[in-house]
């Protein structure tokens, strides 16, 4: 277990050298095209923005990896979908280190759909948890955030 918990703790801090390598070099390129100067508001959204991608596109990366190695893929997809309109309206819930994003993101899709199609839940036990989600959002959503880099306006038309 030391092993493990020191490898990730590894794979995290290289991964952190290496988002940020990628984010200079890309916004490097990126910011003199569009017209972008150093310390802008608009340098700093192409920066936010750049980061976010890298970080996502890994993310995204390994839960396909993962679900085609327990050969859930076609329902990881689907229930992908479903989250991600969910979350065009609530915003979701963000968390500060990426790392246990990631974690939390992968029990949270994988463990879902590998759950749902191995464990026999009775009808009225999904009405009932369809019912508490349906309140949970209601009332939650969107959650406040810490201020973003985004205006609010920006943040309101995403």
């Amino acid at each position: 277990m030391k092993l493990l918990v020191c490898r990730v703790y590894l794979l995290q801090g290289g991964g952190v050298i290496l988002y940020d390598f990628l984010v200079r070099k890309t916004v490097a390129i990126l910011a003199p095209k569009l017209g972008c100067e150093a310390n802008s508001p608009t340098y700093d959204k192409l920066k936010y923005g750049t980061h976010v991608f890298y970080i996502n596109a890994v993310k995204t990366l390994l839960l396909v990896i993962v679900a085609l190695i327990l050969g859930i893929l076609p329902y990881v997809s689907v229930f992908a979908l479903a989250y991600g309109a969910l979350r065009i309206f609530s915003f979701g819930v963000h968390l500060n280190n990426s790392f246990l994003c990631t974690a939390i993101g992968f029990v949270f899709y994988l463990g879902s759909v590998y759950l749902s199609l191995y464990v026999d839940v009775p009808l009225w036990a999904k009405i009932a948890l369809l019912i508490v989600a349906t309140v949970g959002f209601a009332t939650y959503a969107p959650p406040h955030r810490p201020k973003s880099v985004l205006s609010q306006n920006t943040n309101a038309r995403f």
